[in-house]
């Protein structure tokens, strides 16, 4: 290939797929086909769904022909009832089935002319939609590998030791009219439903400077907080009670001492890691306990991206330049958190790690910005605005480069906890 975009391309392309691989060969047969939770599809489903979506997406849309194997393609779809994935294909005929997609997509993108002006293939836009939507099964398999009872170790040394900052301070961010949201012709990929860049007018308000602590959460399980129905909106006491949560997901106490099962094994809690693995009713009732709340995602990106000096948005909270280990703790499926003040970046303001880490829960229900317009399909993000899903913000230590810049949008249901999310406060003054 003498277009450098497209080598770059081919090697996003492979670093996708291994990252994929190197988890899926990890998990014995036994588990790939089981549903570990009824919000997840086995985990045998997902390599053969992003051989679907690239077939769906670079070899039929955009390359104008058929999938190669139309049965499986339907099987890996999300039009594929969840109640029919019992009985999938084996293991190699999976990985047959994705390595052949893969194979086609890498003819077309050798022969396509990146510069014509189909929206699809201008730029590589089809192929580096397609590298985030695997990056994004990558963290999906992480979070099911966290259910899992597996010998995992990848070498980690976890910091259990370092004690949770003293002083959580609030950081103000002063009203104003602020850029949020991208625009479609930006040459960094994004989805459509970070278009279009827009302003909104926010009212000052405060936020943490930092993620909300094991230690302090703690604080609030052992102040009754989950008994404590004046904290919890009418919706959440509701999941409290049916669920029969009394702590983050994950956490137990034995003789007095708490220990977290991680994706590697248990560990005793680590008291300056940032909480997670809490639904969004959870956060919502912390932050109540406090006497403050969530963030919106507008002020969530303002206050990660604006800078004031130059009066326009950074694309990460550091500023523009790409995500690499020294900026970010990303990229690490298999790994964990870091203490929160050694989460790699700090905004001109004095916000620590708003990137990377954990995901954030805000107040927002997901929903388009004005003037949205589906693109290249609606099922990615128009079919979710349906008034129930929160917007969450900021990656983890499992998400990988393309889904860190402060744009990216996330969106769960309230009452998930089996994700890398936690919480940030803020406060009106």
């Amino acid at each position: 290939m003498t277009d450098p975009r497209k080598t770059a391309i081919e090697g996003d392309l492979t670093a996708a797929r291994n990252l994929i691989l190197n988890l899926w060969n990890r998990v014995p047969d036994r588990d790939l086909n089981r549903t570990l939770h009824p919000d997840f599809r086995p985990l045998r489903w997902h390599l053969g769904h992003v051989g679907m979506y690239e077939s769906r997406w670079i070899i039929e849309q955009a390359q104008g022909g058929a999938c190669p194997d139309p049965e499986l393609c339907y099987l890996f779809s999300t039009e594929n009832p969840q109640s029919r994935l019992e009985d999938l294909p084996p293991r190699e005929e999976v990985l047959a089935f994705s390595t052949r997609v893969r194979e086609l997509a890498l003819e077309f993108l050798e022969r396509v002319d990146l510069d014509a002006a189909n929206p699809l293939t201008r730029d590589g836009y089809v192929f580096q939609n397609v590298v985030t939507h695997e990056y994004q099964h990558v963290e999906t398999i992480a979070y099911q590998l966290q259910m899992l009872e597996l010998d995992l170790s990848a070498g980690h040394d976890l910091d259990v030791t370092t004690e949770a900052p003293s002083e959580n301070r609030e950081i103000h961010v002063p009203a104003g009219e602020h850029a949020v949201g991208r625009m479609r012709a930006d040459p960094l990929f994004s989805y459509d439903n970070e278009w279009p860049r827009h302003t909104v007018q926010l009212d000052e308000f405060l936020l943490a400077q930092y993620p909300c602590t094991n230690a302090e959460f703690l604080e609030f399980v052992l102040d009754a907080g989950y008994r404590r129905k004046e904290f919890w909106s009418p919706e959440g006491w509701q999941w409290k009670q049916q669920t029969g949560a009394v702590q983050p997901l994950y956490w137990r106490a034995e003789d007095g001492a708490w220990r977290q099962k991680t994706i590697t094994g248990e560990i005793a809690l680590p008291q300056a890691h940032p909480v997670m693995l809490i639904a969004y009713y959870e956060a919502e009732a912390y932050a109540r306990y406090r006497g403050m709340r969530l963030p919106t995602e507008a002020e969530w990106e303002v206050a990660a991206a604006w800078d004031p000096d130059r009066g326009r948005q950074r694309t990460y909270a550091w500023g523009d330049e790409a995500p690499d280990a020294g900026r970010a703790r990303f990229g690490q499926p298999l790994g964990w958190t870091v203490p929160v003040g050694q989460a790699g970046n700090v905004t001109p303001n004095g916000l620590h790690g708003m990137t990377g880490n954990i995901w954030e829960w805000t107040s927002t229900p997901f929903d388009g910005y004005p003037g949205f317009e589906a693109y290249p399909y609606p099922e990615y993000s128009q079919q979710w605005f349906d008034g129930e899903h929160r917007v969450v913000r900021g990656g983890s230590f499992a998400s990988q480069a393309p889904m860190l810049r402060a744009s990216f949008r996330n969106w769960f249901y309230p009452r998930t906890r089996e994700r890398f999310i936690g919480v940030r406060l803020a406060r009106t003054p």
